[in-house]
This record gives C-alpha cells, structure tokens and sequence, in this order.
C-alpha cells in the first residue's frame, strides 16, 4: 500500500513538473510576451512609446505627451493606434474581395475625387514574413484649439498619416501613426520602434 501511494506520489509530481515545463515553454515561445501592451482577444501587441499618454474609447489610442498638455482632447494631433479587423469586414466595405490591390484603387479613387486627400506613397512589403501594405497619406482640415484660459479658436492644419496594413490569416492589422505637417518627423523615430515591436500570434 506505502508503495502504491510513493508511485502515484511521484506520477503526480512528474506530471506537474511536465506541465509547469510546457508553460515555460509557452511564456518563451508566444511572442507578447513581455510587451507593453497587449491585445489578448485579438492577439496581437506592441511597446507604446515610452511617455505617451492613452485612452481606451473603444480601441486604445496611444497620444505624445507634449500634444496631450497642449490641446483639448479632440483636437490632440500626433497618436499611434492599432485597429484589428476580420477580412470579412473589408469586403463588405468595398463591395468584392479583400486584397491590396483594391485597397490600393480605393485611395487612388478617394485621392482622385477629394482635393484635402493626398495618397503621397505606396508600397507593399513583407513585415516580419507577413504581406504588408504601407501608405503616406496628407490630409487637410479644420480643428478648434481651446484651453481654460482663452476663447476657443478655429485653426486649418495638414496632418500627415502612415497607415500600415498587415494580413495575417483571416486578419487585417491596420496600424496608424498620424501627427501635425511639423511635427511628423519629430515623432517618426520612435513610432517606428513601436511598430518594429509590433508582434501577432
């Protein structure tokens, strides 16, 4: 009997070790791990620039520090967000299959018939082994600046975006970076490190 209880005791023992070895391997092996934020649903995550500032209204939208201080929330201008989406959802938008290529023709057509839009690069690529579409994209516009002190005032602005799309599976990661004209190259070198440390499952 004294037997009988050591073997289980041990079989029990081996088997918590094997599983507590197979999370390890796990943590180890799954690509979010260790990142600042992540996106379990979805699965996907990245480092938001250290210091920016968010605000989860349906999606998380990461805002640089210095444009947080200084404007009212709807006029803050340079942010870093992430939209995932189904390929599905695509299709029903632009009426026939999902592909770059269609994608592409809807901004060249927006681009064609909207004199604030214009489409200024296009490329697609691999990001990480994935397809990838990148496009720069300058737009005008109107935004009304206002703080506690003065009277809020109406002002135009161009605002640059990237926008990146990556396809993985029946998944579509739209990753946008989008600030002021004079502020996009201030910024630029450490978005692109947040979305160097973008990663998927």
């Amino acid at each position: 009997m004294k037997k009988q209880i050591i073997v289980i005791g041990i079989i029990i023992s081996l088997i918590f070790v094997g599983f507590s070895g197979c999370t390890e391997h796990e943590e180890k092996n799954n690509p979010l791990t260790g990142l600042g934020f992540v996106n379990e649903e979805y699965g996907y995550g990245y480092n938001p620039p250290e210091g920016w500032y968010s605000e989860p209204l349906g999606l998380v939208l990461f805002h640089s520090p210095f444009e947080f201080d200084r404007f009212s929330y709807n006029t803050n201008n340079v942010t870093f967000h992430v939209i995932p989406g189904l390929i599905d959802d695509y299709t029903m938008t632009l009426g026939e299959p999902f592909t770059f290529e269609k994608i592409i023709e809807y901004y060249d057509e927006l681009d064609t018939n909207n004199d604030q839009v214009n489409i200024t690069s296009k490329e697609e690529f691999l990001f990480k082994g994935k397809n990838a579409l990148k496009l720069i994209i300058s737009g005008k516009g109107q935004r009304t600046i206002s703080d506690e002190f003065e009277e809020p005032i109406k002002e135009n602005y161009t605002a640059i975006s990237k926008q990146i799309m990556i396809l993985n599976g029946e998944t579509v990661f739209d990753i946008y970076y989008i600030a002021d004209e004079n502020l996009y190259d201030v910024y630029e070198a450490v978005v692109n490190e947040t979305i160097e440390s973008f990663a998927m499952i």
